[in-house]
């Protein structure tokens, strides 16, 4: 958590990109929209979080949980029951 001055409490995700000897370490890009935060990591992995705890929107859907992570094209969300297998979002 974070605790700045005038008093606000906001919870940070923190996502680990290892690397080891002989593997090159992957790039960690991020982004912020609205009150989520977005973590892309390398080629197929992504992290989505909200910050705030209020409802999230991923790709233009909404989804009740804390966050969405994406990892080789399947899709896993998190709520307080734990950690759900999702299926990929319909277009559209």
């Amino acid at each position: 958590q974070l605790h700045v001055r005038p008093p606000v409490r906001r919870n940070l995700a923190v996502v680990l990109a290892p690397s080891c000897p002989g593997v090159a370490r992957a790039k960690v890009r991020t982004a912020r929209h609205g009150e989520a935060e977005e973590a892309r990591i390398g080629e197929d992995a992504r992290v989505v979080v909200h910050s705030g705890g209020g409802d999230l929107e991923v790709d233009g859907h909404p989804l009740a949980g804390l966050a969405l992570v994406t990892v080789a094209g399947r899709h896993y969300s998190i709520d307080d029951s734990g950690i759900a297998v999702r299926p990929p979002f319909l277009p559209g």
